[in-house]
């Protein structure tokens, strides 16, 4: 395993076969949400990033991701050995995702306060579909309540809350 130098500080992290055709390039660090990626511009074609993971799967198992996506099963966007990366759907890759921020009450995901009710409720969407999974009289109930019911919908891709 080796490790590619980006911008910002950080560094991307791949396998020792494909650390010299990627370490030709110039790659950047960039943040989409919480989560770092290495990306790269194309020469002369500023408006265009290529994704690291997506070329190692590209070149490795000869797939154009147009239908399916590439997840990082440890969720993280530097780690870029094959081991790490992964094919999967939109509701498998965002079941991967951390808590979203922002305007959230709940340091857990797919837990939020309700005000009206005075309750902590969990909740689970899949495929387009929320789940709601009762309410609880505090957050880290609710947060158990999400893991359990994370792991039965999405497996293996399931982000579950530290609790």
């Amino acid at each position: 395993m080796k490790y590619i130098s980006l911008t910002q500080g950080k560094f991307a992290k791949v396998d020792d076969e494909d650390f010299l055709w990627l370490n030709k390039y110039k790659w950047h660090a960039s943040k989409y949400g919480q989560i770092y990626y290495a990306v790269r511009h194309p020469r002369g074609q500023n408006w265009k990033t290529l994704l690291m993971h997506r070329a190692i799967i590209e070149k490795h198992w000869g797939l154009f991701l147009v239908t399916k996506l590439c997840d990082h099963a440890d969720g993280n966007g530097l780690n870029n050995v094959k081991t790490n990366l992964r094919l999967c759907d939109r509701s498998q890759n965002s079941a991967n995702q951390q808590r979203q921020f922002g305007l959230k009450t709940s340091r857990f995901k797919g837990v939020f306060w309700h005000k009206h009710i005075q309750k902590w409720v969990a909740k689970i969407q899949s495929q387009e579909r929320m789940k709601w999974l009762g309410t609880y009289d505090n957050e880290v109930s609710a947060a158990k309540a999400y893991n359990r019911e994370a792991q039965k919908v999405f497996g293996e891709f399931a982000r579950l809350n530290m609790v």
